[in-house]
C-alpha cells in the first residue's frame, strides 16, 4: 500500500507502509560517473496530489545507509546509518521534514529522474526555481552535492535512472566489493566550509 502525504509536512501513513521497490540506481551520463548501486526506493503518495513528482527515500541495500541532508548543514549531500534518524525505519517517516525525504521529478519525455531534498530545498508549493537536487561533480575530492536544478547542460548532470532489478539479474550481489557501489566513497561528500 502506498503511504498518503497530508499537506506538504505530514506524511499519514493510516493502517499503510509506503510502497517499497527495489532498484538500479545509476546516473544517465555513464561516461561522466559510470557507477551505478542497487538501492531501496521508498515512494509516498501525496495529498493533495504532487502533480510535479514523488515523495521518496533512498537506502543503499547492501550497507543500509540513506541519502539524506546533512544535519548541521542541510544543504550538504551526505550518506548515513539508520542509526542517526529518529525514526531509523523509513517505513516510519511521517514528514517531509526528515532529511531523508526527496522528491523525485520525472523529465519531460525520457525515463530520467531528479531527485530534490525537499530539506535542502525548503520547496513550498510554486517555488520550484529554489529546488536542490542531487548533482554529479567531474571531482573525484567531491563527486556529487545539492544543486539548484538546472537545466539544459546543467540538468544533464542531475538525471538518474531508476530499473527495477530482482535477486536474479542483480549483478552486484556477485559483484566483488570494490565494485559494489554502496561501498565506494563517491557518495560520502565531504565539504569544507
Amino acid at each position: 500500500m502506498i503511504a498518503a502525504l497530508q499537506g506538504i509536512d505530514d506524511l499519514d501513513l493510516n493502517d499503510g507502509k509506503p510502497l517499497v521497490q527495489r532498484g538500479r540506481l545509476g546516473a544517465t551520463d555513464r561516461a561522466e560517473f559510470g557507477a551505478t548501486g542497487t538501492v531501496t526506493v521508498y515512494s509516498y503518495s501525496s495529498i493533495p496530489s504532487r502533480g510535479g513528482g514523488t515523495y521518496v527515500v533512498l537506502q543503499f541495500e547492501e550497507s543500509e545507509m540513506y541519502f539524506a541532508a546533512k544535519r548541521d548543514r542541510p544543504r550538504v549531500l551526505c550518506v548515513e546509518e539508520p542509526g542517526e534518524f529518529d525514526p531509523e525505519d523509513a517505513e516510519d517517516i511521517k514528514t517531509t521534514t526528515d532529511r531523508r525525504v526527496f522528491l523525485m521529478k520525472p523529465k519531460a519525455g525520457s525515463k530520467d529522474v531528479v531527485f530534490a531534498s525537499c530539506v535542502a530545498s525548503q520547496q513550498k508549493p510554486g517555488k520550484e526555481k529554489k529546488a536542490r537536487a542531487i548533482t554529479f561533480l567531474k571531482s573525484k575530492r567531491v563527486p556529487a552535492r545539492f544543486k539548484r536544478q538546472g537545466e539544459g547542460r546543467a540538468l544533464e548532470s542531475q538525471l538518474f535512472r531508476l530499473e527495477t532489478v530482482t535477486p536474479e539479474d542483480d549483478s552486484l550481489a556477485h559483484a566483488p566489493e570494490e565494485e559494489q557501489c554502496d561501498e565506494l566513497p563517491a557518495f560520502e561528500v565531504q565539504h569544507n566550509d
